[in-house]
C-alpha cells in the first residue's frame, strides 16, 4: 500500500476519531447531568449505572450498550490511525544508557509529504459522515445489538 494511501485512510481513522470520542463525552454528560434518573428503575428498564467522576445516572440496556460500542469505536479508529501512519523511528545517540534506548526512541509522522488541502478535506468528510452515521444509525444499532441478546456494560 502506498504512503499517500495510507496517510489518507489515517486521516480517515482520525475523522471517524474524533466524530467518536466527541459524541461519547457529550453523551456521558447528558446521561450523568440532565436526562437519566439517579436511582435504578427496573420496572422501566433502567437499571445499568452510569458513574463519570461521581456523578451517577442509570441507562436502558440500548443506551449502555451504545455508549460502549462508541467507546470500542473510538478506540479503534485511534489505534488504526496510530498504525497505518506512515513513521520513521528515530533512536537515540549511541552515548545514550542502553535501557533508555528502549523507551526513548522519537517517531517522525509522514502526514506532512501529502496535500494539506486533500489530506484536510478527507478528515473533514469522514467527520461529518461519521457524526450523521452516529446520529442515525447508532440508536437501530445498539437496539439491533440488544435484540439479539448483545448487552455491554461501559465502566
Amino acid at each position: 500500500m502506498s504512503r499517500v494511501v495510507r496517510n489518507y485512510i489515517a486521516a480517515m481513522a482520525q475523522g471517524v476519531f474524533v466524530a467518536s470520542f466527541g459524541t461519547f463525552i457529550l453523551l456521558v454528560f447528558f446521561y450523568t447531568s440532565l436526562s437519566r434518573p439517579k436511582v435504578p428503575q427496573p420496572e422501566l428498564g433502567i437499571v445499568h449505572r452510569l458513574n463519570q467522576h461521581g456523578f451517577y445516572g442509570y441507562l436502558s440496556d440500548a443506551e449502555s450498550t451504545g455508549l460502549s460500542l462508541l467507546a470500542m469505536v473510538c478506540f479503534a479508529s485511534f489505534l488504526l490511525a496510530f498504525a497505518i501512519v506512515p513513521k520513521k523511528f528515530d533512536l537515540p545517540p549511541p552515548e545514550t544508557p542502553r535501557w533508555l534506548m528502549y523507551v526513548g526512541g522519537t517517531a517522525r509522522f509522514d502526514l506532512g509529504n501529502v496535500s494539506p488541502q486533500l489530506l484536510k478535506a478527507v478528515f473533514l468528510c469522514s467527520l461529518i459522515l461519521s457524526l450523521g452515521l452516529i446520529f442515525l444509525w447508532g440508536h437501530a444499532i445498539a437496539d439491533f445489538a440488544v435484540s439479539k441478546g448483545i448487552i455491554l456494560q461501559y465502566f
